[in-house]
């Protein structure tokens, strides 16, 4: 406290009250909630036991299952231009902007699906574990989220989101390695994977039913 107020008093010295002040201002706007809509493509992706019955036992055999799997995604979501946005227990939520020199935002998150399962196929995982995606893309708003006094969450939100994780969680039901999409994914990865339709769905939120397709891996 003592540092601070010296340090303070040597900034008056120099700079005028106004100039401080404004500069006081400018650091606490930073931290308030606000975002901007942004083009992106957002990912769901959870590691599942190949056992469908396995998952209710959980057990530390999991977690460092679930840890080699947050360790491949992680090198594979940099290289590809994309960001980890959250874990949430075995699932992970990645987010990949319009903008970047290289291919769209929607190639570069598919690739990424894709790779990701062929990383824990071709490792110690791949006969006890199964990769479960869900990916849409949109608009979607990014930034600040939460309370002037409490938790900011840098993030994106929007129905894109949620159109992945409920993507994801249909995955989930499906027998072994699912990758899901949205239609409007199609028209940029359709050069690059092989796409079929896997059935219209009624998924949770929507008052149509949605059709889904999925990546032939």
């Amino acid at each position: 406290m003592a540092k601070s107020l010296q340090e303070k008093e040597k900034l008056e010295s120099y700079v005028s009250s106004d100039v401080l002040r404004e500069a006081r201002e400018s650091v606490l706007a930073s931290l308030q909630p606000g975002g901007e809509k942004i083009a992106a493509t957002v990912a769901f992706v959870s590691l599942l036991p190949a056992d469908k019955a396995a998952v209710k036992t959980g057990g530390a055999q999991l977690i460092a299952s679930v840890n080699r799997f947050f360790n491949f995604s992680q090198v594979l979501c940099t290289e590809n231009d994309g960001v980890i946005d959250k874990i949430i227990g075995h699932t992970l939520m990645m987010v990949f902007r319009a903008g970047s020199d290289r291919e769209s935002h929607q190639l570069r998150a598919c690739r990424v699906a894709t790779r990701l399962v062929d990383s824990i196929k071709a490792s110690e995982l791949g006969s006890s574990c199964r990769v479960a995606a869900g990916l849409a893309c949109g608009q979607l708003v990014s930034g600040k989220i939460g309370s002037r006094n409490g938790k900011l969450d840098f993030t994106v939100i929007g129905d894109t989101v949620n159109l992945a994780a409920r993507l994801k969680s249909y995955a989930e039901n499906l027998d072994g390695s699912v990758i899901l999409l949205s239609d409007a994914m199609l028209p940029e990865i359709s050069g690059e994977f092989a796409i079929r339709l896997e059935s219209e769905v009624q998924l949770k939120g929507k008052s149509t039913q949605t059709s889904v397709y999925r990546v032939d891996l």
